[in-house]
C-alpha cells in the first residue's frame, strides 16, 4: 500500500493499480472513501479501465509527501495521475497529463473523457449521514433511503436544488455532490470545474458485503488529439471536507471553487 498525507487527510493507494484503498479525516481517522478505481479514461471512443486495472510503472511523489502521481503506459500512451492534499487546507485535487511516446508513426488517437472516481464515498457511519445530489434528482436524502433510490436502475429524476444551493451556470456545472454527516456535524462533497470542456457527475450504489454504498464519478468530457510533443491534460477536479453546517460549507465550496483556486 502506498500512503500520502497532509494535516488533514491520509490517502491510501494500491501500488501497483494506483487504485483507492481508502480516504480518511488525520483527526479522527473518519472514512471518506472505501476500496475501489480512482480513475478511467475514454480514448478512440472506448474506457480503457473499465473492465481492467492500471499496471503503474512508476510512482512519484512530490509536495513533501502530501501527493503522489501514479504513472503508467498503455499502447504507447503515458498516463500521469496525480493526487495532492493540500498544505492548509482540507481539500484534495486531482489531475490528469496524458502523452503520446509511441516510437512508430500512426494516426493521432482521440482522447473524449476523464473520469475522476470515488467509491464509497461516505462521512464515516452510512446510517449517521445524508447525501445531497440534485442534479440526480436528489435534493437531501438519508444515505440508506439514497443508495436505494440510486439502484433503481428504471428512475429517471429531473434536477432538484436546495435552497441555498450553488445554481449551475450555463455551460457551467460542477456536479456538486456533498455527504452530511449529522451526528459529527461534518460534511465532505466533490464537484469538478472547468473553463474549457463539460463535466457531467454520476452517482450510483452498489451492495457490498451487505451494505449500500454510494460511489461517485466526476466526467470531464474533452476532445483532444494525443500524438507526439503535445501534452493534454485534466484539471478541476476537487474534493472539501469541512465541520460545521450545510450552509457553512456551501460558503467554504463558493470560496474555493470560485473565488481563490480559479
Amino acid at each position: 500500500m502506498l500512503t500520502i498525507r497532509s494535516r488533514h487527510f491520509q490517502a491510501n493507494f494500491d501500488a501497483a493499480t494506483g487504485n483507492w484503498e481508502g480516504l480518511l479525516t488525520r483527526k479522527d481517522s473518519t472514512p471518506l472513501l472505501g476500496r475501489g478505481p480512482a480513475l478511467d479514461l475514454q480514448i478512440d471512443g472506448n474506457f480503457w479501465f473499465t473492465n481492467t486495472s492500471r499496471q503503474i510503472s512508476a510512482t512519484r511523489y512530490f509536495a513533501e509527501g502530501r501527493g503522489a502521481a501514479f504513472i503508467c503506459e498503455v499502447d504507447g500512451i503515458r498516463i500521469t495521475h496525480a493526487i495532492e492534499l493540500d498544505a492548509a487546507l482540507p481539500i484534495m485535487y486531482q489531475s490528469v497529463d496524458l502523452q503520446d511516446i509511441e516510437a512508430t508513426e500512426r494516426p493521432p488517437r482521440q482522447l473524449t473523457g476523464v473520469v475522476y472516481q470515488l467509491p464509497g464515498f461516505v462521512v464515516g457511519d452510512p446510517q449517521a449521514c445524508l447525501l445531497y445530489a440534485p442534479d440526480q434528482g436528489i435534493p437531501e436524502s438519508p444515505y440508506p433511503e439514497a443508495a436505494a433510490l440510486l439502484s433503481d436502475a428504471g428512475r429517471q429524476a429531473a434536477p432538484a436544488y436546495l435552497a441555498g444551493w450553488p445554481q449551475p451556470a450555463e455551460g457551467q456545472n460542477p456536479g456538486l455532490v456533498a455527504v452530511e454527516n449529522t451526528v459529527q456535524h461534518r460534511l465532505a462533497s466533490c464537484w469538478l470545474r472547468s473553463e474549457n470542456a463539460k463535466t457531467f457527475t454520476t452517482v450510483c450504489a452498489r451492495n457490498e458485503q451487505g451494505a449500500a454504498v454510494i460511489d461517485v464519478a466526476q466526467r470531464q468530457q474533452l476532445s483532444g488529439w494525443l500524438k507526439p510533443g503535445v501534452t493534454l491534460i485534466s484539471q478541476g477536479f476537487s474534493l472539501l471536507v469541512t465541520d460545521g453546517s450545510l450552509e457553512q460549507h456551501l460558503a467554504q465550496f463558493q470560496r474555493y471553487a470560485y473565488e481563490e483556486i480559479w
